[in-house]
């Protein structure tokens, strides 16, 4: 008997049920508003002042966001109002985070109109549902270069929407992507006035830091971590709710981790490691307990709250990735098409596009949706290389892009990304049973829970590092 006429698959109502379970009804409801404890991802424009040499936009962009989908800004704004009156007023979703992706969006205007646009759907929800926002503080996330920090009256109006937001009771959280003054190719034409001027818009307001750790400056990496330290106590940036102590540091995860750049780099972690200690009263017993459970309780540092290279990062307990891919969507509002991330936003990758009649969304069509799905769901831990590999608990796995820049896959980690987190996980484990951090997190019970100790421990053993 033929049954299979039943079990004809619709690749628009999967994507459809996909998108619902995935994206849109998450979290609990109230006031008949879907609570979403996701992030919703805005892909902007591509287009960017600068041109960083390690940059995937620079490298990649044309691929990337190819040419032709490119939109002007009146188109952006438009599609932009579409996605942001199906989010709020048709499908009813207060997502906890939305965040803004681009290149830079204030060598012309387009971000300050993007923030408007924004402000007019939350102050509306807000005067309706005031408790909303009371109860969950949603946020607008953007990582940028503040390139608008350098002039005075953007700045200012800066300033002017953060409060915006934060009359709403909630916040815009800018996030600085400036590595510093010091680089391995023009290092004698340093511009210390350019810095000096995100210094001070950082220093009136309370914003995050992450400057990246690239095989391309790793040579001037201390000397640019230096740098950030002197920033913090010149200008006061440990001031906000983290109190945070240095920023946040990530590694760049290109195929360019050369053997001579490794060893840079284990020379970087040496000198975070040095200071920290400084940092903990050159307490051994205080750094053990900011390294391990970083409560700031006993005198020792707090932790940073995010990631630390310095802190074994947890990544075992599910088979997300480290980065936003496994719990963002996001939307590439110059086509309307939804794209696993905006680092693998190839055409080969879209899932799907929203279909709009008179300004309204009215349906999406699926493109490559099991592709798509498959990589927004894939478990790290199954990925090739990773099932047996002793270093997986804590490794902070691949980017998916750079993985397909360098090995033609996905799922396949470049072999030097891999070098790169295996040199700090043996670096940390080393360093701590060699210092005796890893006995003293033992005896004082600094471990945050028994699935932790376990896991560092077992590393520790599998190394040759630690031994009942």
């Amino acid at each position: 008997m033929n049954t299979s006429k039943g079990c004809i698959l619709d690749n628009n109502k999967y994507f459809e049920k996909f998108l619902d379970n995935y994206c849109f009804n998450q979290g609990d409801k109230e006031e008949g508003y879907w609570i979403n404890g996701s992030s919703f991802e805005f892909i902007v424009r591509p287009e960017c002042n600068q041109k960083c040499e390690y940059c995937y936009i620079a490298r990649y962009g044309k691929d990337l966001y190819p040419l032709e989908t490119r939109a002007d800004n009146e188109k952006i704004l438009k599609n932009m109002d579409i996605m942001l009156d199906y989010i709020f007023n048709e499908r009813k979703v207060l997502f906890l985070e939305i965040e803004l992706f681009a290149g830079d969006l204030f060598y012309d205007d387009l971000g300050f109109s993007v923030f408007d646009l924004l402000l007019k759907y939350y102050k509306a929800l807000f005067e309706e549902h005031p408790n909303l926002f009371k109860n969950h503080h949603p946020r607008i996330a953007f990582p940028n270069n503040f390139s608008f920090a350098i002039d005075d009256k953007k700045a200012t109006k800066m300033e002017e929407y953060l409060q915006k937001f934060l009359d709403l009771e909630m916040e815009l959280n800018l996030s600085c992507s400036v590595d510093g003054p010091y680089d391995s190719v023009r290092e004698e034409n340093k511009d210390f006035e350019y810095y000096d001027k995100i210094m001070q818009f950082l220093s009136r307001n309370c914003c995050g830091i992450h400057p990246m750790i690239s095989p391309s400056n790793i040579e001037s990496a201390i000397k640019n971590y230096d740098w950030w330290l002197e920033q913090f106590e010149k200008y006061n940036l440990r001031k906000g709710p983290r109190d945070e102590f240095q920023p946040m540091l990530l590694e760049v995860r290109n195929d360019e981790w050369t053997e001579e750049k490794l060893n840079q780099y284990l020379e970087f972690l040496t000198h975070m490691l040095e200071i920290r200690f400084q940092m903990n009263d050159s307490s051994l017993d205080k750094l053990a307990r900011h390294i391990f459970l970083g409560d700031g309780e006993e005198g020792s540092l707090i932790g940073l709250h995010n990631y630390d290279p310095l802190q074994p990062t947890v990544t075992w307990r599910d088979g997300d990735y480290t980065c936003a891919i496994s719990h963002q969507t996001c939307f590439y509002v110059a086509t309307m098409e939804l794209v696993p991330c905006h680092r693998t936003s190839y055409q080969q990758f879209i899932g799907g596009k929203f279909e709009v009649e008179n300004d309204k969304i009215i349906g999406v069509t699926a493109v490559n949706p099991s592709l798509y799905t498959v990589i927004k769901t894939n478990n790290t831990h199954l990925n090739v290389g990773c099932v047996t590999c002793p270093y997986d608990p804590f490794c902070l796995k691949l980017c998916l892009g750079a993985a397909l820049e360098s090995t033609g896959d996905l799922f396949l980690p470049p072999k030097s990304v891999c070098e790169l987190h295996k040199t700090r996980i043996s670096f940390l484990a080393k360093s701590y049973c060699e210092l005796g951090l890893t006995k003293i997190a033992l005896e004082k019970n600094y471990f945050p829970n028994e699935e932790y100790k376990k896991t560092w421990l077992n590393l520790c053993r599998n190394l040759g590092y630690y031994n009942d």
